[in-house]
């Protein structure tokens, strides 16, 4: 019984280390012409954009809960969650179906990762955007936990 309750606490324990250890990447482009490949880590708090046949990391930037991104022209847009995880819970439960917990959009360069923009948006009744969407003067938004999309005007 001592050895299986050990088997057990390792196989937890390996599992719990690749899970922090993946850190979550659910959002993911490829630049075809420049191959490079860019990733969000959700839990990782952090873009990274690698040479993918060779294998080498070209850049890396800190964001607070980035999710998806968007390709566009010489830009990366990527939303951010500007909040602890525990908040939805706590602030918005799950019988809400929006909440106003505050979220970022962020234009970022495709070659270095600087910040070119960044939008933050408080108090809405949106509902945390997660993927955004840059479309002439308008950046068009949508949600993992709402039921619309929202547009924001941009310069």
């Amino acid at each position: 019984v001592e050895k299986r309750e050990q088997d057990e606490l390792e196989e937890s324990f390996i599992a719990y280390e690749l899970f922090m250890r993946c850190m979550h990447p659910n959002g993911i482009a490829y630049d075809e012409e420049m191959d490079i490949l860019y990733v969000v880590h959700n839990l990782g708090d952090q873009l990274v954009a690698v040479k993918p046949n060779e294998n080498r990391l070209l850049a890396k930037i800190h964001l607070s809960g980035p999710d998806n991104l968007i390709l566009k022209d010489k830009s990366i847009w990527v939303t951010t969650l500007d909040h602890e995880i525990l908040d939805l819970i706590l602030e918005c439960g799950v019988e809400y179906i929006t909440c106003n917990l505050p979220f970022s959009i962020y234009e970022l360069d495709k070659f270095s990762l600087e910040k070119t923009q960044r939008i933050s948006i408080k108090n809405s009744v949106f509902g945390l955007a997660t993927v955004a969407l840059p479309i002439e003067d308008k950046i068009w938004l949508g949600s993992f936990h709402s039921d619309r999309i929202a547009s924001v005007q941009i310069n």
